[in-house]
């Protein structure tokens, strides 16, 4: 199909589509309209986004997460050209940089920051970015965004990644200077004080069970007489959970 054709076929889309419209209603968008601009997006086919939306579609969520979901750049641009603020909430993930590091999407990270990202945002009201990939993203996405400025003191990236017993994530983040016994003081994590974040990292592991954390935690030096909001050590959270080794493992060390 030639540019011209399928320019023709999408002003014709749109024509069908708009007199299916009740011309006093509030939305003038129709779902397949909704749809075309979504495929469009997941598809990186920016020529066929633009005609949507200059013809009276609108970008909407789903539309932003089709072009995050597939790599696609490009649509990305075109958003934020059209004014789509890229540090803005998607839903209940976060904004977009939260989003992509917590799905591990190295690339998309990589190239939202390089477009202004925000790596010190909290826009799911519980993580950073940084927080997002020390429980579930990889090393390089920590490093990309500790190099564009994502500051772990005060948060609880070490926490996250003690809660989630990684232990590569827990050595990298001691190497680039995280506090060990840390307790995060984020307002917005400490409201409930039974969250996880309102523990250090040991207390964390060992409330979790998670042996090899623990063990690697009081190897590089963790307090084990810290006690969190509850006066209970790391210990004491080990046996109320019953986790055994870590028990024992604390008990002796």
């Amino acid at each position: 199909m030639t540019e011209h054709d399928r320019a023709t076929a999408l002003r014709e889309f749109i024509e069908t589509e708009k007199r299916q419209i009740d011309p006093t209603a509030y939305n003038q968008v129709t779902t397949n309209m909704h749809i075309a601009c979504e495929n469009a997006a997941r598809s990186n086919d920016c020529d066929a986004l633009n005609f949507l939306l200059d013809h009276g579609c609108t970008y909407t969520t789903d539309v932003i997460l089709a072009a995050l979901e597939n790599g696609c750049t490009e649509v990305i641009d075109t958003l934020i050209a059209r004014g789509w603020n890229i540090n803005t909430k998607i839903r209940h993930a976060g904004d977009a940089l939260i989003l992509c590091s917590g799905r591990d999407n190295l690339k998309m990270v990589q190239f939202l920051l390089l477009r202004n990202a925000d790596p010190n945002a909290n826009t799911d009201g519980h993580n950073t970015a940084l927080e997002k990939a020390a429980a579930t993203g990889s090393i390089p996405i920590l490093e990309a965004l500790l190099e564009a400025g994502a500051v772990m003191k005060g948060r609880s990236a070490l926490v996250k990644a003690a809660y989630h017993g990684r232990i590569d994530v827990i050595n990298y983040l001691l190497d680039k200077g995280a506090m060990i016994d840390e307790v995060p003081l984020n307002e917005t994590i400490v409201e409930n004080q039974r969250e996880l974040e309102s523990r250090n990292p040991l207390s964390t592991a060992a409330w979790r069970g998670q042996i090899e954390a623990v063990r690697l935690l009081l190897e590089r030096g963790a307090d084990r007489e810290l006690r969190d909001a509850y006066g209970k050590t790391a210990l004491d959270l080990a046996r109320e959970e019953q986790h055994w080794d870590c028990i024992s493992l604390l008990s002796y060390f």
